[in-house]
């Protein structure tokens, strides 16, 4: 299967770097306006796109592959990719949220709720103090994922600084594959993918980390997945991602791991 080289919308992807950017220069301009314009841009050939930014062609050009696509036919072709809101809610759900917002807010508790129980569940939990000494003993520890479960990666990276250990968290494919390049046995990859996509999704990184032969975390909620196989240590967020609830298993996990790694070291 075809790599996909975004990780998540050209939405995103142009917010992240807006709310990062140290310099206010020409590509902050242009990710500004495309923003704002996003729809439009999705319909417009490179000169009208620069009309709009109020830049050459060539600096629409130079933005495109600052951004790290080939150029504005790559960049252009991912707008299409971009994701929506109603991939996160069932029709149904969105139909309660409109006609009995009491009923839709304890239909998504009862879901959390299940999704945090079933995650600290003792026998889930039996694995993660290896885990954890896996994480403390490894040269690099790198962490991939996509979309929501970026952030959560990026949370323990947050956290583990504070005691002393740097964790790799990059966001885009092209970063995160030559991340995987660089791992060896010695390392250990922590994997977030709640539905078990990843692997499929973004194959060339997958065979990158099984080559490597470091050591692999999964953070999941499908344990039957094959590619699991591979895998060192499957640690389970929860049961299901109806109503996008599945983000919260993995939060609450990643806390344990925390906290599991203040209490030893």
């Amino acid at each position: 299967m075809q790599d996909i080289t975004t990780m998540g919308s050209m939405s995103i992807r142009l917010l992240r770097f807006i709310d990062t950017a140290e310099i206010h220069d020409s590509n902050y301009d242009i990710a500004v306006i495309l923003l704002e314009n996003i729809e439009k841009v999705r319909k417009m050939s490179i000169s009208q796109v620069a009309d709009l930014c109020y830049v050459s062609q060539a600096s629409i050009s130079r933005f495109c592959r600052f951004m790290g696509f080939g150029g504005f036919k790559e960049f252009h072709g991912m707008l299409d990719k971009e994701f929506s809101i109603s991939n996160d809610y069932t029709r149904n759900f969105v139909s309660l949220l409109k006609s009995d917002q009491e009923r839709a807010a304890e239909e998504y508790q009862k879901l959390i709720l299940q999704n945090l129980q079933s995650t600290l569940y003792p026998s889930n939990l039996r694995d993660v103090d290896a885990v954890v000494s896996l994480i403390h003993d490894s040269e690099n520890v790198s962490v991939f994922s996509h979309h929501f479960l970026f952030d959560v990666g990026a949370y323990l990276q947050s956290k583990m600084i504070l005691m002393g250990k740097y964790i790799r968290v990059y966001q885009n494919y092209e970063n995160q594959l030559k991340d995987a390049k660089t791992l060896t046995k010695n390392d250990t990859a922590v994997i977030y993918t709640i539905g078990g996509t990843y692997f499929t999704r973004y194959s060339g990184i997958w065979e990158a980390i099984v080559s490597s032969g470091c050591r692999i975390v999964v953070i999941t909620q499908n344990r039957s997945n094959a590619y699991l196989n591979s895998a060192s240590y499957v640690l389970q967020c929860g049961e299901t991602n109806q109503e996008d609830t599945g983000k919260y298993g993995a939060l609450v996990l990643t806390d344990y791991l925390i906290q599991t790694y203040v209490r030893r070291y």
